[in-house]
């Protein structure tokens, strides 16, 4: 009688089993889409919960299938080359390819196809990074920076000629007067931009500290209004009472809000159209309005207006800035507790306000 040692083989087998049994708990568990494919055929084999929830489509609706009968793949010619490609490379990358799921949206991905020898047979993995969100942010980067660049360029621009200028020969005292308020207005521009953006780091870097302190709001608010009225022909009025409770608060970025406001308001209202500045007490809140008798905004404008970068095109092409100064205001406002809303009509102007306590911590 002879007698065979199986311990090897069954810790072989059990081996196997669980190799596996991990394999299939990463690949249903995968916060990635992944498609298993027979090399020979292009027909999906199996598909994981992720790329399901990511395309929209049944697992019945993938299985037996080839990747472009699905519907996801626009550009079926390119991906029956594809195929053929990885039949010779083995590997092939897409940095950005476009799907489109079943509800007709579409998304940008990452797809990456590996061929492997699997017991005998020859199985392609595709793997499936929804990059949409990714390339959203990297276009708003760019966007950024080019818009940015071009801003900064502005005021500088003024600063260099009219400081060219003016060391040029045969300038007259007055015409001397202008430039260097040309320069001067120049710099504040640049300046106010680059606070702006600063604040904007630092909130987004959890690195934004408020210094609070009593603060009477009508002396501040005319501190602002009085470096407006330098640059501006609008008339900035003060409603703001002398005798309202002082508000605690930090001083530097209640200015910022202020001024922000104010400017924006003076942008898009006539010359000649007045600017106010008003405040009163709501239970425990100070609401400060500022009011301009401007363009005014739809419906539709005013749910974009403190989102950055967004700017009235239709109306207001010889505006200059980025458009964060209403996205800086609405983060300094909720920094200190308070909140920020606009009201508005067409044609009649708008009234910005924001509230703060009486009290922060």
């Amino acid at each position: 009688m002879a007698i065979e040692d199986i311990t090897e083989r069954k810790q072989m087998e059990h081996g196997l089993e669980t190799s596996e049994l991990r394999y299939r708990r990463l690949f249903e568990t995968a916060q990635d889409g992944i498609l298993l494919l027979d090399a020979k055929t292009a027909q999906i084999t199996d598909v994981n919960p992720f790329l399901i929830n990511m395309l929209g489509y049944s697992k019945e609706e993938f299985l037996g299938k080839k990747l472009w009968e699905i519907g996801a793949v626009k550009d079926i010619e390119a991906s029956r080359k594809a195929f053929q490609n990885l039949q010779d490379k083995t590997y092939i990358r897409y940095e950005n390819l476009p799907l489109q799921t079943k509800g007709g949206s579409r998304i940008d991905v990452e797809f990456v196809s590996n061929v492997y020898g699997v017991d005998g047979d020859t199985v392609i993995q595709c793997n499936v990074r929804d990059i949409t969100e990714r390339k959203k942010l990297a276009d708003l980067k760019d966007t950024f920076v080019g818009m940015v660049s071009h801003e900064l360029r502005t005021p500088l621009t003024v600063i260099i000629g009219s400081l060219k200028t003016a060391v040029s020969a045969g300038v007259s005292p007055e015409e001397m007067r202008q430039l260097v308020n040309a320069a001067t207005e120049g710099a504040e521009s640049l300046a106010v931009m680059l606070e702006n953006l600063l604040e904007i780091t630092r909130f987004e870097a959890g690195r934004l500290e408020l210094h609070a302190s009593s603060i009477k709001l009508h002396n501040l608010v005319e501190n602002v209004l009085h470096r407006l009225r330098e640059s501006y022909p609008n008339p900035f009025i003060n409603k703001v009472p002398e005798n309202i409770p002082e508000v605690n608060a930090d001083s530097t970025r209640l200015e910022r809000i202020v001024y922000n406001l104010a400017e924006n308001a003076a942008k898009y209202s006539p010359k000649n159209q007045e600017v106010s500045v008003s405040a009163r007490i709501e239970n425990s809140t100070i609401a400060v309005s500022v009011t301009d008798r401007g363009s005014g905004m739809s419906a539709e404008e005013i749910c974009m207006i403190f989102e950055p970068f967004e700017r009235l095109q239709q109306k207001t092409g010889s505006i200059k800035g980025i458009g964060l100064g209403l996205v800086v205001c609405k983060r300094l406002v909720e920094a200190h507790g308070g909140r920020i809303g606009v009201q508005s009509q067409e044609g009649k102007g708008s009234t910005f306000t924001f509230t703060l306590p009486l009290h922060i911590g």
